[in-house]
């Protein structure tokens, strides 16, 4: 009874961990400690906490430091190949493109993908096995070179707009304004072109509400829900 309960608790939250943690080990993959149940998540948050709080410099490109200051530490103490830890879910950290294009294209069904039953439907990035093949094989003809050739037309007209929009900002006086967000437009407004017809300022809305909805997911994932942790008392404080 509950005997066995704990002792298959201590099995996947304890042992199981440090197995996987010393099978990579044997084979001279290292990375951060193993912390019980939350594993590297609070290391992650409170690295990426800190480097926020802190003013950007104005100079230079490498905003590595800044947006995955954890991994970015990480790889410089334990090299570029290293395992951390989501929970009790270790994660293989892997730079190389030629190594990371090999395991995502690889039919064998070795690499599985988070699962986000909750968070909503899936799409290609979360089918495995013979469904991601079958869909796989749906969705190539749409990105053929030629379809992709005829796309170029209304691309270049959705980076003729975003320019056309900055030059009237410039006018008007602005000194600045946000990239991040005129290229997210852009992306949106490329992809309403050349999938659906339409444009980005007929849809959205649409588009704000799926940005929404993303936000949801990332802010799911990053946490490691334990059952009946919400009702903690220390959450009070």
């Amino acid at each position: 009874g509950l005997g066995i309960l704990l002792l298959q608790l201590a099995i996947d939250i304890w042992w199981k961990p440090l197995q996987i943690k010393k099978h990579f080990e044997a084979q001279g993959i290292h990375g951060p400690p193993y912390e019980l149940l939350y594993g590297n998540a609070p290391d992650i948050v409170r690295m990426a906490n800190q480097e926020s709080s802190k003013p950007l410099p104005l100079s230079g490109h490498n905003i590595v430091p800044r947006v995955l200051p954890a991994f970015h530490q990480w790889v410089k103490k334990y090299g570029h190949d290293y395992v951390f830890w989501f929970g009790t879910k270790p994660r293989l950290f892997v730079p190389h493109p030629e190594l990371v294009k090999e395991i995502l294209s690889s039919k064998f069904g070795h690499f599985e993908k988070i699962p986000y039953k909750q968070a909503g439907p899936k799409g290609l990035a979360g089918l495995e096995g013979e469904k991601w093949a079958q869909h796989r094989r749906i969705l190539n003809p749409a990105f053929h070179m030629e379809v992709l050739k005829g796309m170029i037309p209304s691309i270049a007209e959705s980076g003729a707009n975003m320019f056309r929009e900055w030059s009237k900002l410039i006018s008007s006086g602005a000194n600045e304004f946000d990239v991040l967000k005129e290229f997210s437009v852009l992306t949106s407004d490329i992809i309403s072109r050349t999938a659906f017809g339409s444009s980005y300022a007929e849809g959205n809305h649409i588009f704000d509400l799926q940005a929404q909805q993303l936000l949801f997911i990332f802010e799911r994932f990053r946490n490691v829900y334990i059952p009946g942790s919400r009702y903690h008392v220390l959450a009070l404080f």
